[in-house]
């Protein structure tokens, strides 16, 4: 199996400056094939497609996309057959077939989060709107499916080379739920 690394970043509110400086990172050092923005600011995660990132986008709550119609507020992929949904909240996750993924990837709340429970992730890579927003440091996701298991990592975006959160778990475990 080859390996693929995924970065997921959120809420950034239009700070361009410290969303380019952990986009560069994921894209040149982490070596990521993709970068999922969980929303607030949508415009934001377009600007990166606009100078040439790989990301995808959900809308938040308060962007203009999130009542439109049209733009989708759950992402939903499959990586080495494990589901991941992609969503600003939890609760959008839970209200669409997101909830049957493996992996609950969201934002919204500036605080990361990697937690597993009953056969799934979740995981919430924190803000990166200012140094400290909520009482969290800005910080930004990781995720890495490797040949026997799946390491999920939340790094400081102000210390870039600092993993403030860390978890490995085994694909077995979180495929079990698929074979019923």
């Amino acid at each position: 199996m080859s390996h693929t690394i995924i970065g997921v970043i959120s809420d950034t509110h239009g700070n361009t400056l410290l969303m380019e400086r952990v986009c560069s990172h994921l894209l040149h050092r982490e070596k990521v094939n993709t970068i999922y923005h969980l929303g607030d600011n949508y415009e934001d995660g377009e600007y990166l497609i606009s100078i040439g990132y790989p990301v995808k986008v959900v809308p938040g709550l308060w962007c203009d996309q999130f009542e439109d119609g049209k733009t989708p507020k759950v992402i939903i992929e499959e990586i080495h057959n494990i589901k991941i949904a992609f969503a600003h909240t939890i609760d959008l996750i839970l209200k669409s077939r997101g909830k049957e993924c493996n992996i609950h990837c969201f934002g919204h709340t500036h605080t990361p989060i990697i937690k597993k429970d009953n056969n799934k992730i979740c995981f919430n890579p924190g803000h990166l709107k200012k140094q400290i927003d909520r009482g969290n440091e800005a910080s930004f996701g990781i995720i890495k499916f490797e040949t026997n298991h799946i390491c999920f990592e939340i790094i400081s975006a102000w210390d870039i080379g600092n993993i403030v959160k860390k978890i490995k778990t085994e694909y077995l475990n979180l495929r079990e739920e698929n074979k019923t």
